[in-house]
């Protein structure tokens, strides 16, 4: 925790109040309505302007009194619920002469530090007049001109100010701010631990993707036309699909044990830093998966290919469509030699279109293929 002195001199604000004419506190509600309402003419209460809140401030800034109970408040909740979360408080006046002035200013210099990532602007409950501060418009201005996201603790549940209206979120009290600003440890742990396992059964969806897309390729009708010569194929891809998924177990359970082991250590880590490394392990380990199955996948696809346009070429089909002939007897024996008829003796011939029925009239039992030229 880091308490900052004040610094430099503070502009005097105008005050607004100057042209209402009622007396007391019915002079500052009425001056309340009126900036209430200039203000959200010119949008500063508008949803869009909005910014969220972070999920892991690393550091919290807080602009109130260094003295007051609503400080006491913020920082014994910050310890329970987080104790490793840094501090950053600008002492400032709440109430009083000055006190706008040294709003601002605080509002101001957080903005300038790199290192703060949310901050809290409030004090506890009071009178109208003690709580008026909060109602000024430089106070409004320098919140809505904030570049970090400014959470509104001003009083109890039901005091409201024009800082409520304009700042990002408002909490009801101090001690509400604290427990809005960070959540507790446990939740943290719990919110990671949830991101685990949906990565992990993300793995496991496509890692069954993947195995469908294999058992689908190895039952394909090619397979079964030429299994003895893919049998092989298909064992391998089994043993490669059953080490990847071997491979994928041990690696989900040594990310489990290491995500223990950074548990145990959370008070001393940035719990930021642990998210983003396992995610980058999952993610690593999914590519890595969705690699090696579409290497394998493409290699079974280029073998089929190529098993495919060896089993066409050797068709029969293939050879008669290449101008050759099938001939055959009448009792249906392929014909290989001309002596195996004798004239009179019927035949058919089989083309790629087609089919002849023929009957012998001269046997020619000496004429080879090459004495026609062929």
């Amino acid at each position: 925790m880091r308490l900052l002195p004040q610094q430099g001199k503070i502009p005097e604000i105008q005050d607004r109040r100057e042209f209402l004419e009622p007396k007391g506190i019915g002079s500052l509600q009425l001056a309340f309505e009126q900036l209430k309402a200039r203000l959200q003419a010119e949008g500063l209460f508008d949803p869009q302007y909005k910014k969220p809140l972070p999920l892991l401030p690393h550091t919290i800034g807080i602009v109130t009194s260094p003295t007051g109970a609503a400080i006491q408040d913020i920082l014994r909740i910050l310890r329970r619920r987080h104790e490793s979360v840094k501090v950053v408080i600008y002492p400032a006046k709440v109430q009083g002469e000055g006190a706008a002035q040294e709003i601002v200013t605080g509002i101001r210099y957080l903005n300038s530090l790199q290192e703060v990532d949310v901050m809290i602007v409030g004090r506890g409950g009071g009178s109208i007049e003690d709580l008026w501060a909060f109602n000024e418009e430089a106070v409004a201005r320098a919140i809505f001109n904030s570049h970090i996201p400014i959470i509104s603790a001003v009083g109890h549940e039901i005091d409201f100010t024009i800082a409520d209206f304009v700042a990002d979120f408002r909490a009801p009290t101090p001690s509400g701010a604290a427990e809005l600003v960070i959540a507790k440890k446990s939740e943290l742990v719990e919110r990671v631990a949830n991101l685990e396992r949906r990565l992990i059964q993300h793995l496991q969806f496509r890692l069954g993707q993947f195995r469908n897309k294999i058992l689908e390729l190895s039952t394909h009708r090619v397979f079964g036309t030429v299994e003895g010569k893919l049998r092989l194929y298909r064992q391998r891809s089994d043993e490669l699909a059953f080490r990847l998924e071997k491979a994928i177990q041990a690696q989900v359970l040594d990310l489990k044990s290491r995500w223990q082991l950074l548990s145990n250590n959370l008070q001393r880590l940035d719990l930021r830093q642990i998210v983003r490394l396992k995610r980058e392990a999952l993610n690593y380990h999914l590519t890595r998966s969705q690699t090696q199955l579409q290497f394998l996948l493409r290699n079974l696809r280029g073998k089929v290919t190529a098993l495919e346009g060896t089993l066409h070429a050797l068709s029969p089909l293939a050879v008669l469509e290449r101008g050759y002939a099938i001939c055959w007897d009448s009792r249906g024996n392929i014909l290989k030699e001309a002596q195996s008829l004798a004239p009179g003796d019927s035949f058919a011939v089989t083309l790629a279109k087609g089919k002849i029925q023929g009957r012998a009239e001269m046997i020619d039992k000496e004429t080879h293929v090459k004495d026609k030229g062929f």
